[in-house]
């Protein structure tokens, strides 16, 4: 029961365990009861794009957006920043090469999307 977790994104993992046939995971009587959906920020006009030769992550919006989140492949937080604007640039350079999980939010809604650091 994912009652507790309503509101929330949440990513649930089915995991191949404890057995010796390694060519098939069968999963039974999986219920979703309720409506699954994605927050809209398209209304918010929001972009990103990563300059790997220069290591900055361009935000752009519609509005002033709240902050950004960035996380590590390990799901260790690596960066929390406020933003004042609609416009910003976040330089990565003295980050370590890997993925990124970086989650934007603005006006209650957030947007999440990954970036590859060479």
């Amino acid at each position: 029961d994912l009652a507790a977790f309503a509101g929330q994104s949440v990513y649930i993992a089915f995991r191949h365990f404890d057995t010796t046939d390694e060519n098939s995971v069968l999963i039974d009587q999986v219920v979703v009861d309720g409506t699954l959906s994605v927050s809209d920020v398209e209304h918010l006009n929001f972009n990103h794009y990563f300059l790997s030769e220069s290591n900055d992550l361009k935000l752009t919006a519609n509005t002033i957006m709240d902050n950004v989140e960035i996380y590590n492949i390990l799901g260790q937080e690596v960066m929390n920043k406020i933003l004042t604007s609609n416009n910003e640039t976040i330089n990565v350079s003295t980050f370590r090469a890997g993925v990124y999980v970086v989650r934007v939010n603005l006006e209650g809604t957030s947007q999440t999307f990954k970036i590859v650091k060479n």
